[in-house]
């Protein structure tokens, strides 16, 4: 079995960059929605193109975050397919509450 070093890292399946008010990183199976910098997003627009072992300080620390958090993954596909980027050109509308 390759090590983690040998393969690529991904967004994960459930993972999603999307652009609201906010750059964002949305996961479909658990509903939550990570509000992302600018760097944080562009970076993970092009993680394919990282090499994970040379990653240091704080990319290091937000790779291993985003590891933990199931928004990337490490996969031993040679080629990455590049996900779209979802945008809203309207303001975002999450939750709903009504009263009656």
């Amino acid at each position: 079995m390759k090590s983690s070093e040998d393969k690529k890292l991904a967004l994960s399946e459930s993972a999603f960059l999307k652009r609201l008010e906010f750059p964002a990183v949305y996961k479909k199976d658990t509903d939550e929605l990570y509000e992302l910098g600018e760097e944080a997003f562009d970076f993970l627009k092009n993680i394919s193109q990282e090499d994970v072992s040379k990653l240091s300080g704080e990319r290091k620390e937000f790779v291993d975050y985003a590891l933990k958090e199931g928004i990337l993954s490490f996969t031993s596909k040679k080629k990455v397919s590049e996900k779209k980027i979802g945008v809203n050109e309207i303001p975002s509308l999450r939750y709903l509450l009504l009263h009656y």
